[in-house]
């Protein structure tokens, strides 16, 4: 096998690790992606006062052509004018140099911080809508139509175009480790944009831009062809510097795997310090696994329909607590069982008949370490037993173990009842997880 082909192979099964590393625009993009897509579902209401997320038109098939939802060319409909960002970022460069009293490393910083985010725009502009025009200097106010009307660039082109201004930038922009976060948490450093150019030159490489011939009909008037033809082995070379490159930079940052374990689990079974640890990944702010952060004011809002009811408490609190942002079942599915495989392809579970039975109520009551999983003594259906730890700290399900909440001691801790009728389940009204599953990581 060749280097090349063998970098191929690699780098096709990293693209979602880099895509993840790339955690841009904090919970405000982590929303459009899970309300967006079927991963989650959520109640909806036209009568009750409950929030419908612009994403979550699209997963129920309500994109429209004339108008559509999360339109970030025109910034309607739940987007961002991202060409509008991108004027604001030439105004600024244009006229930086004229200010006075400014520090010049400050200044150097500020240059840097708008080259990159004017290569981010149009980068998410190009993951969006494929070939765009390349706006390297704002047109004057008395252009011309004709001059306004300007072509799209080759995918090729963009691609160089935001390489380059990222890579213009990096020499100013602050290492992650000589930030003061508290104060500084969320703006650019050298780590996000060696991770967002790592992700964008291996979109490039991908079969999606890299001799599309599926696209081969989109042709300007002009006759240029906008997507290359010609498949190119050589760009998953360049991808996979790029990716060794902010693999090193993040590693040399302190950037790694979330492996904390919380101190107040510490005397707790490993089980539990395990699962903590793993929801922490999500929870904890500003985390070394985090490359791209930020904040966003529906963090609580997020938070509070995440959470499900693990209580049995009277009505009147009940239906305060809002918990109806759903996992689906095909992302229950998902996760790997306790051997490290697909449900599917587990050959226990096929020879015990548990994958054919998933769905089915589990005759046995849990019991042994079952009961740092299961609610000992209790009983839930097949698919919810045996299955990795990622499952268990990522999922709440009906019967399931539900650690925090102010409960830091096992012995103490609550428990889910997603029955209807159920104090995690359906109670009227429109506080309940439509699916019966709840997500622990962001509850």
């Amino acid at each position: 096998m060749s280097r090349l082909l063998r970098i191929e192979l690699l780098l096709k099964s990293f693209y979602i690790l880099v895509t993840v590393i790339v955690r841009s625009g904090g919970i405000y993009l982590m929303i459009r992606l899970l309300t967006g897509g079927d991963e989650t579902w959520q109640f909806y209401s036209t009568t009750l006062n409950e929030p419908t997320y612009t994403a979550s038109y699209l997963q129920r098939g309500f994109q429209k052509l004339d108008d559509p939802y999360l339109n970030f060319w025109d910034g309607l409909q739940g987007g961002k004018g991202l060409f509008v960002g991108i004027r604001d970022c030439n105004i600024f460069l244009e006229n930086i140099e004229n200010t006075v009293d400014l520090d010049s490393y400050e200044r150097d910083r500020w240059i840097a911080e708008v080259k990159f985010l004017k290569a981010y725009y149009h980068y998410y502009l190009l993951k969006c809508y494929g070939p765009i025009p390349i706006i390297n200097e704002n047109l004057p106010v008395s252009a011309s139509p004709e001059q306004v009307a300007v072509y799209r660039d080759k995918v090729d082109d963009v691609v160089a175009y935001v390489n380059d201004l990222i890579l213009e930038a990096l020499p100013d922009l602050p290492d992650y480790k000589d930030m003061v976060i508290s104060l500084e948490g969320g703006r650019v450093d050298k780590q996000i944009a060696l991770a967002v150019r790592a992700e964008m030159l291996v979109m490039a490489a991908s079969p999606l831009f890299n001799g599309n011939t599926e696209m081969a009909g989109l042709v300007d008037n002009r006759g240029t062809v906008l997507f290359n033809q010609t498949y190119d082995p050589e760009k998953w070379k360049i991808a996979a510097d790029a990716c060794k490159e902010a693999i090193e930079s993040c590693h040399s940052a302190g950037k790694k795997l979330y492996t904390e374990i919380e101190p107040i689990t510490l005397t707790q079974d490993p089980v539990f310090q395990l699962q903590t640890m793993l929801r922490q990944v999500v929870c904890e702010r500003w985390n070394c696994e985090l490359i791209w952060g930020g904040t966003n004011s529906q963090c609580n809002d997020r938070s509070n329909h995440s959470t499900p009811r693990v209580l049995r408490v009277n009505s009147e609190v009940i239906n305060t607590i809002n918990g109806q942002w759903a996992p689906t079942i095909k992302t229950v599915e998902s996760f790997y069982t306790s051997n490290g495989v697909p449900m599917n392809e587990d050959k226990e579970w096929n020879k015990e008949s548990w994958y054919a039975k998933r769905y089915e109520l589990r005759p046995e009551p849990s019991s042994g370490d079952e009961k740092y999983l299961v609610k000992e003594g209790q009983r839930t259906c097949y698919m919810h037993y045996n299955r990795e730890p990622r499952f268990y700290a990522s999922i709440s399900f009906d019967q399931g173990i539900y650690y925090g909440n102010g409960k830091t001691e096992f012995e103490s801790c609550n428990y889910t009842n997603f029955l209807n009728l159920g104090w995690s389940g359906f109670q009227g009204g429109s506080s309940y997880s439509i699916t019966g599953y709840s997500p622990k990581k962001n509850g």
